[in-house]
């Protein structure tokens, strides 16, 4: 069974450093057991990520893109939760109380549809660009600022279909067919109730399941390393090293992506 202490050696055995911005996203259940007493694994691990960055950010997305499609057009910072797992709920949990407390250190990014919650002395620096984003990952966004924080993506027990950095590289590059043409009308309430309009161009369909097509070229240049954590298998991501990647794959490609990694795959 996974203990606190054995968690966080595994973390800096990766190659996590103290002062490194890093992003996790995750599979809970990928880890195995963990010995978590009266907290739940999913605490035990964020506490686990966050000792190890005394100096950094660490960052767990908390997506509500479903919930807003789904369950209205209001997104609460309090009360919405994430669609995508027990580690990104937690995570919302620990930032409300954060906000009760007024603790700075820990805090929900105010995006309707793809916003972070961030741990560290700079959470509210980093994140500021949400407040104001109108896309899923703009470049100024909490993803699209990992390139130029040198930071780190760390896949958990998941693979590339859950980087969304991968999506800001999308933005960035400009790529056709993503985003839908015209805004769709959403709100943002606030922890004091403030309710604000918050349009976002959103996604055109789900292209994130052709994210895995990336890897073999990404391990291939170094931007991307294999390892474990528990039971885990965990992809450690440069983000610079990534979006460089990324670029040149495109460079050469036309929409078929695994067509164009075997043209890059060739010894040069």
């Amino acid at each position: 069974m996974l203990t606190k202490q054995e968690l966080i050696r595994q973390i800096k055995a990766l190659g996590i450093e103290i002062s490194d911005t890093v992003m996790v996203h995750t599979s809970l259940r990928s880890l195995g057991a963990v010995e978590a007493a009266d907290k739940t694994a999913a605490h035990i691990l964020i506490e686990a990520l966050r000792e190890c960055l005394p100096e950094g950010l660490l960052l767990i997305p908390a997506h509500t893109w479903a919930n807003v499609r789904e369950d209205g057009d209001v997104m609460d910072m309090r009360s919405t939760m994430p669609c995508i797992g027990a580690v990104p709920t937690v995570a919302v949990e620990l930032a409300a109380a954060a906000y009760d407390a007024q603790d700075g250190t820990c805090l929900r990014s105010r995006h309707p549809t793809h916003s972070v919650v961030a741990f560290g002395k700079r959470a509210a620096e980093y994140v500021a660009g949400d407040d104001a984003a109108v896309t899923p990952a703009p470049v100024d966004g909490s993803f699209g600022r990992l390139y130029g924080e040198n930071g780190k993506i760390l896949l958990i027990g998941v693979t590339h279909a859950r980087n969304t950095f991968f999506h800001a590289v999308d933005e960035y590059l400009d790529i056709p067919d993503r985003l839908q043409p015209q805004p769709t009308r959403l709100f943002l309430r606030d922890y004091d109730g403030t309710v604000t309009e918050r349009p976002v161009t959103r996604h055109l369909r789900s292209m994130s399941h052709f994210f895995d097509n990336y890897e073999p070229y990404l391990l291939r240049v170094g931007a991307v390393r294999l390892g474990k954590l528990g039971d885990a298998e965990v992809r450690l991501c440069d983000a610079k090293e990534c979006a460089h990647g990324i670029e040149k794959l495109w460079a050469v490609a036309d929409h078929d992506l695994c067509a164009a990694y075997e043209t890059l795959k060739q010894p040069q």
